[in-house]
This record gives structure tokens, C-alpha cells and sequence, in this order.
């Protein structure tokens, strides 16, 4: 083996990968790791390749080889979790989310409780420590009635702004939040056993077939959900309300997901719908007043118990990938996820599956190119035009 082959075929790989020349760099990487097939490097880096040309299972092969090479890497089983999961190697995917969360996040804490390996819960106490963000937490939320079911008493840790309607819809679960220093129930020894709320999956939902087919299992306040539907429907006039949110704030692959405002224009012009402001954070105050109700009552951001009513209140969600997006499949609501081709794209959406496992009520429109959103926007507008043709 040469060194200066590898380093030939690396430059190449890599200056490939600038230009965007995906499939160019896979052949050259592959070049790379048959003179060098000890090296993790590249097979993590050929992994992001496949990963970019949409080929996820290779994906993740090609970065659980890199991992095995190289276990001490810290940054292999990070991306290893998602791509398995997304590739539908569900069993192998949770076992290795399950990893990461222990070293790397909130799991890693020293706590009392033995960890839960799928033991029987008839008659015995559970912890689920906090996980992820809203929107996964919202979604890990389905797995709720699963533990229930089994007879399990549960404390589940989590993200304070969702207690309200969290304590709604499973009111025998003892709700407490996610905070520093931690509260008190997290070191309850007296707990049978503890779990990372996301980990769960890995007994809960092992396959595709073990996912249900839940209607929504979140309970919006019927007193408020109420009020703001009079409210939309006296504005509408008879037309259908629609919650609409095009702008992610998360720090990891936030623009990815993000669609701006100009993109919106054919969707905005519509005369048949009112759009409803379900946006979140500083974005909410990019679309002029005179082309979406902005309901200054609720408060996306603070106060989720009240955006959950507002979605509630509305026919049909119309959002990316977003903390409202997961809100409106939890809630059973009709949602339209518009979504990234490949890079700032969740694992958990499953598009080429049709019907999304976690939210049966969302269906989801892909960009056919990374980063351009006209084709989303026309995709859904005509999508739109057909559905209120259907309805009337």
C-alpha cells in the first residue's frame, strides 16, 4: 500500500465532495479503503457520501464499520443511531441510540435505578429521564399508553412547558421537569427501574409493525380549543384554517429546515383558506398581518399548552420539521410536513414509507433537491387545490 495512493484518493474524494460531485466521491473513497480498509476515517467520511446520495442503509453499514475500527470514536456512534434508525434497522438503531444517549447526553447521569432491559412492568415503578428535545419528547410521548398497558407505575422527566397537556392526556403519570439541579424524584431509589425515554423504543417499537395505529394521544384544553376555533372560523368565513410554521430555530440544521418567507408567496396568495400564525420564536414576525392571523393570545414559544390549543383549533397543519409539526401528528391532527432532501432531514420521518409510523395523521413532501423549496411549495399548493376540491 501506498501512503501517497490513499492521500491521492482522499484529496480526490474530498475535492469531489466540495464541488458536490457526490457520486464521484463515493468512487474515489472506495479507492481509498480498498489500499487503506483499517482506516475509519474514511469510512466515516464515505458514510456522509451515501448518506448525501440517499443511500442510508449503506450509510449506516458504513459508519458501524468505521465505529468497530475505531470505538473509541466518539463522533461515529452519533451518527450511527440515526442512520439506522432511518434505514428502518430498528433493533440494531435503538440499541446503538441507546449508547449514545448513556455516553454522550442526559443518561450518562449517576443514577439509583437499574437500567430497564424489558423486563416485565405488571406491578413495578419506572423513570424516564428526559430525552431530545420538545419535539421528540412530544413524539416518545406515544409510547405512554405502551407502558401503561403493561401495568407500570411511571414518573416521567421532561421538558416543563409540556406538563400541562402532558398531565392532561396521561393524568396516572407523575410528571415532573427536566431542570439543574435535578429534582428529587430522579434519585427516588425506591424506583424499580429507569430508561431513557427515547431508549424505550428498543422494546416498545422494535418494528414497523409494532407501531400503532393511534388516532392522536395528546388531549388539547376543550375550553380553549374551543375559543380559538369560534375565533378562526368567525375570520375565515367559511373557509378552511389552516396553522401554518415554515421556520425551525434549532441550532443543529435550523436553516436546513427552514423555508423562507419570499418561498411561501403561492401559498400566501391564496384567497380560499385562512392561514393561522402557528410559527414559533423571532421568525413568528416575518409574514405581514394582512396575509396570516397572528393570534397574539398564544404564545408558540412559552406557552405549548395554548399553541396545542391553536392547533386543535385549525383543520390542517402546514409546517417543516419543527416542535408544530410533531404537535399536530400528536394531536391527530392532518399535518403536512415539508421536508429537507437529505441534509437537516430527521430520521423519524419516514417518508418513503407513505404513512408516518409515530403519526399516522402526517404525510410529508420532499424536496427533490437539497435546499430548494419551490418544488415543496408547488407540490403542496396543488396538493391543497385537490384536497378543498375533495371536501366541497
Amino acid at each position: 500500500m501506498s501512503p501517497k495512493s490513499v492521500h491521492a484518493h482522499l484529496q480526490a474524494a474530498q475535492d469531489a465532495v466540495r464541488a458536490g460531485k457526490n457520486a464521484a466521491a463515493e468512487k474515489a473513497f472506495r479507492k481509498a479503503i480498498a489500499l487503506a480498509p483499517g482506516d475509519p476515517n474514511l469510512w466515516g467520511q464515505l458514510s456522509d457520501v451515501l448518506e448525501r446520495l440517499g443511500r442510508v442503509h449503506e450509510a449506516a453499514d458504513a459508519v458501524a464499520k468505521a465505529h468497530e475500527l475505531d470505538p473509541s470514536n466518539l463522533i461515529a456512534p452519533l451518527r450511527r443511531a440515526p442512520l439506522e434508525l432511518r434505514a428502518g434497522l430498528l433493533k440494531r438503531g435503538w440499541a446503538t441510540y441507546e449508547l449514545t444517549q448513556h455516553a454522550f447526553f442526559k443518561g450518562d447521569r449517576p443514577l439509583p435505578q437499574p437500567r430497564w432491559q424489558g423486563e416485565p412492568l405488571a406491578g413495578k415503578s419506572i423513570l424516564l429521564t428526559s430525552d431530545q428535545g420538545v419535539g421528540e419528547q412530544i413524539m416518545f410521548a406515544s409510547m405512554l399508553p405502551d407502558l401503561i398497558a403493561a401495568g407500570a407505575t411511571i414518573t416521567l422527566e421532561c421538558e416543563a412547558r409540556l406538563i400541562p397537556i402532558l398531565a392532561r392526556s396521561f393524568p396516572g403519570v407523575r410528571l415532573v421537569p427536566w431542570q439543574t439541579p435535578q429534582h428529587p424524584a430522579v434519585t427516588d431509589a425506591a424506583i424499580d427501574y429507569r430508561c431513557i425515554f427515547g431508549a424505550a423504543g428498543r422494546w416498545l417499537r422494535p418494528s414497523f409493525e409494532s407501531f400503532p395505529r393511534n388516532s392522536g394521544y395528546l388531549k388539547a384544553d376543550a375550553a380553549k380549543t374551543a375559543m380559538l376555533r369560534a375565533r378562526y372560523t368567525e375570520a375565515a368565513r367559511g373557509r378552511p384554517v389552516i396553522a401554518l410554521c415554515w421556520h425551525s430555530a434549532a441550532v443543529t440544521y435550523g436553516n436546513e429546515k427552514s423555508i423562507g418567507v419570499a418561498t411561501l408567496a403561492p401559498l400566501l396568495a391564496r384567497d380560499d383558506v385562512l392561514w393561522v400564525n402557528a410559527q414559533y420564536g423571532d421568525a413568528r414576525r416575518q409574514i405581514d398581518t394582512a396575509r396570516i392571523l397572528t393570534d397574539e393570545d398564544v404564545d408558540p414559544t412559552g406557552d405549548l399548552d395554548a399553541a396545542a390549543a391553536q392547533i386543535a383549533a385549525c383543520d390542517r397543519v402546514i409546517t417543516v420539521s419543527s416542535a408544530t409539526a410533531h404537535l399536530g401528528g400528536a394531536l391527530g391532527r392532518p399535518t403536512w410536513v415539508m421536508l429537507s432532501k437529505q441534509t437537516g432531514r430527521h430520521w423519524y420521518w419516514y417518508p418513503e414509507r407513505g404513512a408516518n409510523p409515530w403519526y399516522p395523521s402526517a404525510a410529508c413532501f420532499v424536496q427533490k433537491t437539497q435546499d430548494q423549496w419551490p418544488d415543496v411549495i408547488a407540490t403542496v399548493d396543488r396538493a391543497l387545490t385537490k384536497s378543498l376540491r375533495q371536501a366541497t
